[in-house]
């Protein structure tokens, strides 16, 4: 029991260091990239298209290899 308990924990703790080096740099990359006469709603529709597009990838990914 407390084997796998640690071993979870240490596949999220090196699952969330990819996640930051990965997904930080391109929402990073993004932020910085949007024109500085964008408006507020522009700059918040731009974050949230590619979070809905990588959780989307993410879900499509799940179900073609849970199936």
């Amino acid at each position: 029991m407390e084997f796998t308990i640690i071993s979870a924990f240490l596949a999220g703790l090196l699952g969330s260091l990819h996640c930051i080096g990965m997904c930080g740099g391109i929402v990073s990359a993004l932020s910085l990239g949007v024109d500085k006469q964008a408006t507020q709603v522009t700059k918040f529709l731009m974050l949230l298209s590619y979070n809905v597009g990588r959780i989307s990838s993410y879900i499509i990914a799940g179900m073609l290899l849970g199936g």
